[in-house]
């Protein structure tokens, strides 16, 4: 008579092959979800892959001449400066809706495009346009983390011919909570809503440096600042423009510094000019933290004599 069990053999078959099913739809899974995650920047090696792919944008912010005499391939050229505005008072401020929307239709940006902002400060100016986008609601985002010189370091071609692109369709979609204004800042120093945070260097908040005249903090404000997030950066080169690689610290660091912020505290930052506090927003997203920038930042706020402010004990 025939057994009626089953045999081993077949059976320890089997069960291998649905645990390599299993595990190959776990792998498929872990790849989707790590796609889906939101990315915030991407590394030279990425880019170097991915140059060529439809709707890519790469957006060179270095001056015009920076620009033409070598950058990525492919890269359009829309210089820090173009994404601001001044008013009277000599403060610069990110332009105005309409403004960003005429240039990046100008450029050739629309909403569909995958945009890499890059420079070479150390994601200082890449992470106040990484802002901008974000404010205006653009989708799809990145800085390209170590700027040109990661791009150097790993000594991929660069292109000398300027690129340009057709001309674009770009819909602004503006997020109110990611900016705030002089008013709004002087508020937030009324209540414990906000903690408010200064990413000028130490110096500066400690007035050993008039680097912009009027010497103090915003009352209630606490120090951490930028170059603590960045590698290879200290407050003796704040915009060095050195051959060393500069990217945002790990995750796990970012943590660590921001750690003593009460989870339930929106977080209001601030620095000279609105670059230094974009270092801090960028490092917040990463973390799955959210604030907003005082646009005019400690620029406009010392030119105005009836805004109060802390001076540092000497």
């Amino acid at each position: 008579m025939q057994s009626l069990l089953p045999n081993r053999s077949l059976f320890s078959a089997a069960t291998k092959s649905l645990q390599i099913v299993i595990f190959g739809l776990l792998a498929v899974l872990a790849t989707q979800a790590l796609a889906a995650a939101p990315s915030y920047s991407l590394n030279a090696e990425q880019l170097h892959k991915i140059l060529g792919q439809d709707k890519l944008v790469i957006i060179d912010i270095r001056d015009a001449e920076s620009y033409e005499n070598g950058h990525i391939p492919g890269a359009i050229n829309i210089p820090y400066e173009d994404f601001h505005y001044q008013k009277p008072n000599k403060v610069s401020y990110i332009l105005k809706p309409f403004a960003f929307k005429k240039l990046m239709e100008k450029k050739g940006v629309a909403n569909d495009s995958t945009v890499v902002i890059y420079g070479e400060l150390a994601n200082l100016n890449g992470s106040r346009i990484f802002w901008a986008f974000d404010l205006y609601g653009h989708k799809n985002h990145k800085i390209l983390d170590g700027g040109l010189q990661d791009w150097r370091q790993h000594h991929y071609p660069e292109a000398l011919k300027p690129t340009t692109l057709a001309k674009s369709h770009f819909t602004i979609n503006i997020h109110p909570e990611y900016i705030a204004t002089k008013f709004q800042t002087f508020m937030a120093t009324k209540g414990d809503e906000y903690v408010i945070i200064d990413a000028r260097p130490t110096d500066q908040f400690a007035g050993k440096d008039d680097h912009k005249g009027r010497i103090g903090y915003i009352p209630h404000a606490i120090n951490i600042p930028w170059y603590e997030l960045v590698s290879n950066r200290s407050m003796k080169d704040e915009k060095g423009v050195e051959t060393s690689v500069s990217k945002l610290e790990s995750n796990q660091k970012l943590k660590a510094l921001f750690a003593g912020i009460p989870k339930d505290k929106k977080i209001l930052l601030y620095c000279n000019t609105g670059s230094e506090a974009s270092v801090l927003f960028l490092a917040l997203k990463k973390i799955d933290r959210h604030a907003k920038i005082y646009d005019g930042s400690w620029s406009e706020w010392r030119l105005d004599n009836s805004m109060p402010l802390v001076k540092p004990k000497q």
